[in-house]
């Protein structure tokens, strides 16, 4: 196990390396600059001042000089500062961050409380009205844009009921619409996902064993079903972690929370290129570990998988 991690972490070292490289010459693709930016918000500058800004921030030397100086500062551990605020980026996304993990964590579960339940009963009553109206729900779940979603939840619960705030400044009510609207369409896939393996994990061998000792459907679901139907639900967890980290982005702009959300649109806004680069690499650096998680997860969801070397 630990040969296997650290082969694992050796491996993330060129996979970051290589999204760094691919975020910095997309960065490149954004029109204008940060001195651009300073003069659509109503600043004058002349062309010498603005050609000494550029000289400042270093925008006027070669594409890969910048590229290599922005490599070395990640070596050490330096992803630069705001162009406007002059704030490093890193205590920037820091200030941000947990905010948008807790808005994360709280959509995923809403997904694994909503998403598993479902799917375990439409597996149970599988080709039954149940099963129909369970799957329905979980197609109808994926067909609704989650800004959308969010709308309506806000026009809903907030505007007419009254029952929680329309925007998420902080506190547990402030978490609940936001964390429905990110979370109920990665529900809809988990309960399509664990319906399909857990209905054939309850046709293995090992079930009608268990269920000619005179063992409960209730237990032969719960104990020996699930268990093993939980192993490519694992794989889809991890993707939708990294689905949900992207939809956060726009769910705390609907609902005003503060976040990675608004600090990525107000960088895009500003042309701050350096405080977008890093949240973007911090973003996938996170989903890079998820996925690591999720390999370890899966020896101990199932003892037969064999975690290799790297």
């Amino acid at each position: 196990m630990l040969r296997y991690l650290a082969g694992r972490m050796i491996l993330t070292i060129p996979v970051l390396v290589g999204a760094a490289i691919l975020i910095f010459l997309l960065m490149q693709l954004v029109p204008g600059d940060a001195v651009s930016a300073v003069m659509a918000g109503g600043a004058k500058l002349s062309p010498e001042q603005q050609l000494e800004m550029r000289e400042a921030l270093g925008l006027n030397r070669p594409l890969v000089v910048q590229l290599g100086d922005y490599l070395w500062g990640l070596v050490q551990g330096d992803l630069g500062r705001s162009t406007r605020s002059d704030r490093t980026v890193i205590s920037l996304v820091g200030a941000q961050i947990s905010s948008t993990l807790i808005l994360v964590a709280a959509g995923m579960a809403v997904a694994l409380l909503i998403g598993v339940p479902l799917g375990v009963l439409a597996a149970r009553r599988r080709n039954t009205l149940v099963d129909t109206a369970a799957m329905g729900t979980a197609v109808l779940g994926l067909s609704i844009p989650q800004f959308w979603l969010g709308l309506m939840l806000i026009l809903l619960f907030a505007v007419n009921l009254g029952w929680f705030p329309a925007l998420s400044s902080g506190g547990f009510r402030a978490l609940v619409l936001p964390a429905l609207a990110l979370g109920l369409a990665e529900a809809a896939v988990l309960a399509r996902l664990v319906r399909s393996s857990l209905i054939e994990s309850l046709e293995q061998d090992y079930t009608t064993t268990a269920r000619a000792k005179g063992a409960s459907d209730r237990r032969i679901t719960w104990r020996h079903g699930l268990p093993n139907a939980l192993v490519p639900v694992v794989t889809m967890i991890g993707l939708q972690v990294g689905n949900l980290m992207g939809a956060a982005v726009v769910i705390e702009m609907l609902f005003a929370r503060p976040g990675l959300g608004q600090l990525v649109v107000n960088s895009i806004l500003r042309r701050d290129l350096p405080v977008l680069q890093g949240s973007i690499l911090i973003l996938a650096a996170i989903f890079v570990f998820i996925n690591l998680a999720v390999d370890v997860i899966y020896k101990f969801l199932d003892p037969r998988v064999e975690l290799g070397a790297a």
